[in-house]
């Protein structure tokens, strides 16, 4: 089960800073701008990554 924690919080801590990079206009979409320089996605994305990361800690403490 640690294997697969691990896994999810990764894509998570991932998909969370590209969300960040694409609401920042720093990783620019060309086939999908509905998301490109919003903030909104910039917060999701730090909130998301945060998640993600708590999920990684947690893996590697073995609390599952």
């Amino acid at each position: 089960m640690g294997a697969v924690s691990l896994v999810v919080g990764m894509v998570l801590f991932v998909l969370g800073l590209d969300w960040i990079g694409q609401g920042t206009g720093a990783f620019p979409m060309p086939f999908d701008p509905w998301m490109y320089r919003e903030m909104t996605w910039a917060w999701y994305g730090a909130g998301l990554s945060a998640f993600g990361f708590a999920v990684i800690w947690l893996s590697h403490r073995g609390v599952n």
